[in-house]
């Protein structure tokens, strides 16, 4: 599974909103976080590994393809 397809999984189940997300992650906006969850760009080392503990998953599931 891309990794779009899989923040949008996250999200979903989380309950986090677009903002919520945005919140938890270093140097990112909502229009981030949204190119992230349409595929248009992929988040940085960084922001991986905090949105791993946003959604309090291994930062590996959110790599996995």
């Amino acid at each position: 599974m891309s990794i779009d397809a899989t923040l949008r999984l996250l999200s979903k189940a989380s309950g986090l909103s677009v903002a919520d997300i945005a919140t938890a992650i270093p140097r990112a906006g909502i229009g981030t976080v949204n190119a992230w969850l349409k595929g248009e760009k992929l988040p940085g080392r960084e922001q991986i590994d905090a949105l791993a503990r946003a959604f309090g998953v291994p930062a590996s599931a959110l790599l996995s393809e």
